[in-house]
């Protein structure tokens, strides 16, 4: 059991790199599908791996099952609102191929169902990989794991330039807009591991690459969670090291930032500011969620505003520009803001559920903010403080929820975050808890 349990640990890192050169939100076979590969084989990890880390799933610790568990509530209270609320309130689509052209028919109720169940597997595959990994040895996996997503990001560059016409850094996993949260988290566990003196110079050089691929994105998003990140970081280390030498490094990352935002073409998307799309976007959405003190609480049904998981699965053809009309204005095919789906769609009981995991990630960043400098007494156990760098991480990239649907979408991505999140809250039991 151990032997296969070590040896299925491993396949974490070809499936991150197999996410990083393949789109696998497309069906298995044909154009018209239902279940994607992201549902099946995150479900084949799941089947696969849980009876092999039964016993290692105390690890996870009570904080992060209470975040597992708001998460699966907010998954489960949305599959209820998707049966009960009734149509979609999209009236108009490019054509989907299985009706004529003059007809409409709203998304099927399959299509608001499956993408739940896929972000819960996303979630649950996550953790089962980081838990098939043993405990001392899940910060050489995770950096090994971080230096393959920086080399095939880079490897896959220039491919995405030509699948996207874009010069911005793209890949498999992610596009310019999403995938700069990879980055984030990369940088994370680079400097946790570098704090940890693992591979000191090659966790710097790391975290550079990293940095440096948050900003060929040329996503503005993913610049502003950047930049929080480094204020934050250096904030906190200035009260660990010297807070002169913050200061210098902190102007020295504005001024290199500001000549790759200069002189790279793919940075450059960063100065453009506003977006009309998201504008009429936000405004339709605010419109629907103040129609009534019931949408307000309880929302208008998940899916209901923006089945996007129609238009991932062509049943509805992508329009053009990502624009449909809905009965109460004109929507995004997707909300593209955690903060703005889980509000409309699911109220404020959804958004409660939600805080819950967000607060459960703040109180381990609080917790790690005021460790003593001179002991690691507030530590898990001694040699653990890798995940500090991750938990800075994963808190400055709250900020990018609200720019993107992540873990409700963008399922690539979403693994990888919750590989990092539940790095952070898993630990191997102490003597007196065996």
């Amino acid at each position: 059991m151990t032997a296969v349990r070590n040896l299925a640990g491993w396949a974490l890192l070809p499936a991150l790199v197999v996410m990083q050169f393949f789109d696998l939100r497309r069906g298995l076979v044909g154009p018209d599908w239902t279940w994607s590969a992201f549902l099946v084989g995150y479900a084949l990890v799941v089947v696969a791996g849980l009876p092999l880390v039964w016993s290692r799933l105390r690890e996870v610790g009570r904080p992060g099952w209470v975040a597992i568990g708001a998460f699966t509530a907010v998954l489960a209270y949305a599959a209820v609102s998707a049966v009960v609320s009734g149509q979609s309130l999209v009236t108009s689509r490019t054509s989907p191929a299985v009706v004529p052209p003059d007809t409409f028919t709203g998304p099927l109720l399959v299509h608001r169902l499956v993408p739940l169940a896929t972000a819960w597997l996303t979630m649950a595959a996550a953790v089962v990989a980081v838990l098939l990994v043993p405990a001392g040895q899940r910060l050489a996996r995770l950096w090994w794991a971080a230096v393959a997503l920086v080399l095939t990001s880079l490897v896959a560059w220039p491919r995405a330039v030509l699948v996207h016409d874009s010069p911005r850094l793209a890949t498999g996993m992610g596009g310019s807009a999403t995938i700069h949260l990879v980055f984030l988290l990369c940088a994370g566990v680079f400097m946790g591991a570098a704090m940890a003196g693992h591979r000191v110079r090659w966790s710097l050089v790391g975290a550079t690459s990293s940095v440096l691929c948050v900003v060929l994105t040329g996503s503005r998003a993913g610049v502003l969670t950047l930049a929080v990140f480094v204020v934050v970081v250096l904030a906190w280390l200035g009260g660990r090291i010297n807070r002169r030498l913050a200061g210098l490094v902190l102007a020295g990352v504005v001024l290199v930032g500001a000549a790759v935002v200069a002189f790279v073409p793919a940075a450059r998307h960063v100065l453009v500011f506003g977006d009309e799309l998201r504008q009429r976007n936000l405004a339709t959405a605010w419109s629907v969620f103040t129609e009534s003190p019931t949408n307000v609480l309880v929302g208008v049904g998940s899916g209901r505003l923006w089945p996007w998981y129609s238009f991932d699965a062509r049943w509805y053809v992508v329009p053009w520009r990502g624009e449909v009309g809905s009965s109460a204005g004109v929507v995004l095919t997707n909300p593209h803001s955690v903060l703005l789906g889980v509000g409309v769609e699911l109220g404020m009981v959804g958004l409660a559920m939600v805080g819950v995991l967000v607060a459960v990630l703040v109180w381990r960043a609080v917790q790690v903010w005021r460790r003593p400098v001179d002991g690691a007494s507030a530590s898990l156990l001694p040699g653990d403080s890798w995940r500090d760098g991750i938990v800075l991480a994963l808190a400055a990239g709250l900020v990018a929820f609200a720019f993107d649907f992540y873990l409700f979408k963008n399922f690539a991505v979403s693994f990888w975050w919750w590989v990092c999140f539940a790095a952070v809250f898993s630990r191997a039991p102490s003597p007196s808890e065996r």
